[in-house]
């Protein structure tokens, strides 16, 4: 009896541990989290992999999808290649076709952030229809696989492994902002070009930029000279609510 008491109360200890095992399974560590996920079986080995992209995406797009193999190139040391984009459109929505790969797709009828991932383990297939919706599929994409795409430093190892998923997503709101304070909290070129790259990371949408206080404007612009000549001084600061002086 004493034994069957034990086997239920370890069983009892161990259940939660296999549902959370079990729902660490069907979930993606993406945020902000996909509208929809239907999560497979199986790896998709990006490293090595072929970029096809259809001929009526626009240039800004391209570019995008240049970055991101040149940097799994960089990282692994394995060439990620573009190849030939002629009746690409027609094979990726053949399910008998042989291409395998990275496949960027132009969807029209898709919203201008909306985007869709179909991940098997021969083929990674994105569609958009402008470049924020490549953009946050690709930031995706970036979050699905192994933080070194997020680093510098090569890894000859590295093989760039994404899950085989079907992500559907488009941002729930319009708006979505950061705030960055530089009239008196001063930060470099550098420093706010990352800012805006942690911005993508995210999918946000809205840089607000402070440039300017009662103390005077932050930033030179060759166009209106004053607002540094001028507005970049004052004879004094307002402390409290003296509103009289300065």
């Amino acid at each position: 009896m004493k034994r069957i008491i034990s086997i239920l109360t370890l069983a009892c200890i161990l259940m939660p541990s296999a549902l959370e095992a079990k729902k660490a399974e069907t979930v993606i560590n993406v945020i902000p989290y996909p509208q929809s996920v239907q999560i497979g079986k199986g790896t998709f080995k990006g490293v090595g992999a072929n970029f096809n992209c259809d001929p009526g995406i626009d240039k800004g797009s391209i570019a995008l999808i240049r970055d991101f193999a040149d940097k799994m190139t960089y990282i692994s040391g394995k060439t990620n290649s573009f190849a030939s984009p002629i009746g690409l459109a027609k094979a990726a929505q053949d399910k008998d076709s042989k291409m395998k790969g990275f496949v960027f797709l132009k969807d029209g009828a898709m919203g201008p952030e909306e985007y869709s991932i179909d991940i098997t383990k021969k083929t990674c297939i994105v569609k958009a229809s402008e470049y924020n919706g490549f953009l946050y599929a690709i930031q995706t994409l970036k979050q699905l696989t192994d933080v070194a795409i997020f680093s510098d430093k090569v890894n000859a190892g590295e093989k760039f492994l994404f899950p085989c998923v079907s992500i559907k997503d488009k941002p729930r709101f319009a708006y979505r902002g950061m705030h960055l304070d530089c009239a008196r909290h001063f930060f470099s070129v550098d420093e706010v070009k990352k800012y805006l790259d942690i911005m993508a990371i995210y999918k946000l949408n809205r840089f607000h930029w402070h440039l300017t206080e009662d103390q005077g404007w932050r930033i030179e612009i060759s166009k209106y000279p004053r607002l540094t000549q001028v507005g970049a001084f004052r004879n004094g600061t307002m402390v409290g609510k003296d509103f009289k002086s300065n």
